[in-house]
């Protein structure tokens, strides 16, 4: 995907490489919210999301049912109202901390277990370590926005994820408005520079517009209360052109729920197939490991 200069946050692009997002456990809707880029590993993979050979529209349908029923084993649905709605403050400091989805993996069956492809050519999941933590960047945040920084580690078969190889670094901006929350997020334009840099606080409080590539206020997630927690929606008009000149569509949700955080993410190309679907239709499902 192209990025443009900016001077101002506001005018910050989409860069060529995909992102990351998140709906609750199960995409029941086959257009599926979610959203993020993703870097190194999964992010090798995203550049081939759209100009790849072999972009599928859905999987086939004998694995499809079987993802179905397996679907239903993790889906539970929640009541839609729960408390006030979430202050920047408040929606930062719930999500803090490190997060597991090792049991999600170990639960899934087997046929599911499989390593991502371009389009959505069968379901898939794989093992991730989240670590999230609040930064202060004043010159992205204002007086009451809350800066977030989130780094991913992929987990080998019985390896520590912590220490795994980065799958994605992102800054996500909770920023109040007179509607309520909003969600933007951007990657870094040097990763390597900020790769377990979470505790430095220098490096963060130096950090400016010039720094990040971003979607733009069309593709910011709005922030709205959920069961024990909050859930954030890309909205629905965030469109990118992609690095072959395509448009691609974004889509994303972030629920957090207690001690449960549910992700998922997508780009849909103009025709209806997916580009991407992170992860393979399930929602990835992190347990809070510590705070």
């Amino acid at each position: 995907m192209t990025a443009k200069p900016a001077s101002a946050l506001g005018a910050l692009q989409p860069s060529h490489a995909l992102l990351d997002g998140a709906s609750a456990r199960v995409c029941a809707n086959p257009r599926g919210p979610m959203a993020e880029w993703l870097r190194r590993g999964l992010q090798i993979l995203a550049r081939r999301f759209d100009s790849g050979s072999g972009l599928q529209t859905a999987a086939n349908s004998a694995t499809v049912a079987a993802f179905v029923v397996v679907s239903a084993a993790f889906l539970h649905r929640a009541p839609v109202h729960a408390g006030g709605p979430p202050t920047a403050a408040t929606a930062a400091a719930a999500l803090e901390g490190r997060w597991s989805n090792a049991v999600q993996f170990a639960q899934a069956p087997a046929f599911l277990k499989r390593p991502p492809a371009a389009g959505f050519p069968y379901p898939w999941l794989d093992r991730q370590h989240a670590s999230f933590r609040i930064v202060a960047a004043p010159q992205l945040t204002g007086v009451d926005g809350q800066a977030m920084y989130l780094e991913w580690r992929k987990d080998g078969l019985g390896g520590d994820g912590a220490g795994g190889p980065v799958s994605r670094q992102r800054l996500w901006v909770f920023n109040p408005g007179a509607e309520g929350t909003t969600m933007a997020f951007y990657s870094f334009r040097t990763p390597a520079d900020f790769e377990g840099a979470s505790g430095t606080a220098e490096r963060f409080s130096a950090l400016g517009p010039e720094d990040l590539v971003g979607y733009g206020p069309t593709c910011t997630l709005s922030v709205a209360p959920a069961p024990a927690g909050w859930t954030a929606a890309i909205a629905e008009n965030c469109s990118i052109i992609a690095q072959s000149g395509r448009s691609m569509r974004l889509q994303a949700r972030i629920t957090l729920a207690g001690d449960t955080l549910f992700y998922e993410e997508a780009g849909q190309l103009a025709d209806g197939r997916y580009a991407f679907r992170v992860p393979g239709g399930i929602a990835y499902e992190f347990s809070r490991i510590a705070k």
